[in-house]
């Protein structure tokens, strides 16, 4: 049951779908937000992270019909261990230093906040797309550690002083 659910999840139309609908996620908050700047520089950014991981990774070999399949991956404790503390430390630290400037008038903290976003999503579906079924499991596990970490950043981040909703001022 866990490779059936296992290969489901990190198939390539989950991994499209899962990227596709965090782009919209992003997409829409971005233009309510009226970050038109920090949208289109996540997409520059991502699709330089692509051409970069398309030049970087070696084509895969062709596969030998002889040869039996290769094993369903395994993850040990300690390969699932060191990814999500990877992503978790990375992702609400990546968080962290792109909203220093949102304290200030400016909107560079929050253009910087929505072009990590993006461009991480892009390249990080991608990178998975690219990859073996062996290492989307890690890069996967990293990812959604990833946005763990920043979504926690982002919680902790926001301002917790609301105004009353009688429209009054009580202390």
């Amino acid at each position: 049951m866990g490779e059936f659910l296992q290969s489901i999840l990190l198939s390539n139309v989950m991994v499209i779908l899962v990227t596709l609908v965090m782009l919209a996620i992003i997409s829409v908050w971005a233009f309510r937000q009226r970050e038109y700047a920090g949208y289109l520089l996540g997409w520059l950014a991502g699709i330089f992270f692509m051409l970069l991981l398309t030049t970087l990774t070696p084509p895969a070999p062709p596969a030998d019909p002889n040869l039996p399949p290769p094993p369903p991956p395994t993850l040990s404790f300690f390969g699932l261990l060191f990814p999500s503390l990877l992503g978790l430390v990375l992702g609400f630290g990546a968080l962290a230093l792109t909203r220093l400037g949102a304290a200030s008038d400016s909107r560079v903290g929050r253009a910087l906040t929505v072009a990590v976003l993006m461009s991480f999503t892009l390249a990080s579906g991608y990178l998975i797309l690219l990859t073996t079924a062996a290492q989307r499991a890690s890069i996967a596990i990293f990812a959604l550690a990833f946005a763990i970490g920043a979504l926690v950043n982002f919680i902790f981040s926001r301002s917790t002083f609301r105004t009353p909703l009688s429209g009054r001022f009580e202390p």
